[in-house]
């Protein structure tokens, strides 16, 4: 946890460095002076005013997830990253203001976030009191159903839990970050996608998409006890014409 001191001294400069680095919102939380001496805008607490295209502060532990599983391995990495820079308010909060992830406005100003699900979640393990999301749409004016419709139309959601099974109702969703089950296929995919095997794409939910994929084909017990051999495995699989619809599939010839 932070030191009372350092906390302050965090928001403080999670709020400022923000504006340098992000278009500033609209409103002011407060007034703050600049090295300059003009005057900064700082970002507002996101709230029922946030609208389509600003960011907003909120607490990793607030905000909803959109998917019930993620890869833990991949989370201790973005974690550890954090921790190396916790020390330092100013980097702390240099690293807060620049990874803002998308979110969607929902019924009762609900925030949900359809990216950065990883990130959020090593923040809320390291006790970060805010972080700050992009809304992207806002569908707060649905009623709930309509509202999970319209993510499932928009694929912002993923309904699979952490053995691939589903879709299953939105409604299940966890409300907390901290409440997502580990899915080891998860991890898998990221870390054969970080090795070239998989092409980076800006589909949403890519690495689920091919976690589901190599669940088929790599048995569990050799995820869990031989990982070495299970990304060996992965990106011959990956690299199989059968994966060719698939999103960031990369052949052989290229």
């Amino acid at each position: 946890m932070l030191s009372d001191k350092r906390y302050a001294g965090f928001v403080l400069l999670v709020l400022m460095l923000s504006c340098r680095h992000t278009a500033p919102y609209s409103g002011n939380l407060a007034g703050s002076d600049s090295n300059d001496g003009s005057k900064v805008n700082l970002l507002k607490a996101c709230s029922s005013d946030s609208k389509t295209g600003d960011k907003c502060a909120i607490s990793p532990t607030a905000i909803h997830p959109t998917q019930f599983a993620l890869g833990l391995a991949n989370v201790k990495i973005k974690q550890q990253e954090i921790a190396e820079i916790k020390s330092s308010p100013e980097k702390l909060a240099k690293y807060v203001a620049e990874n803002a992830v998308p979110a969607v406005k929902g019924p009762k100003d609900i925030f949900y976030i359809v990216d950065g699900h990883h990130r959020t979640r090593a923040m809320a393990e390291e006790h970060l009191p805010y972080m700050y999301i992009e809304i992207i749409k806002n569908n707060s004016e649905l009623t709930l159903s309509e509202f999970w419709q319209k993510m499932g139309d928009d694929k912002y959601d993923w309904l699979f839990d952490e053995n691939g099974k589903g879709p299953l109702d939105p409604a299940k969703l966890p409300e907390n970050i901290m409440k997502l089950e580990d899915d080891p296929y998860r991890t898998l995919a990221e870390d054969v996608e970080n090795k070239g095997a998989i092409k980076t794409t800006k589909t949403l939910y890519q690495q689920f998409i091919w976690a589901n994929y190599f669940r088929i084909h790599i048995p569990k017990s050799t995820v869990i006890n031989k990982y070495q051999d299970a990304i060996k495995d992965a990106i011959i699989y990956a690299r199989h014409p059968g994966a060719k619809d698939l999103p960031g599939f990369v052949s052989d010839q290229n």
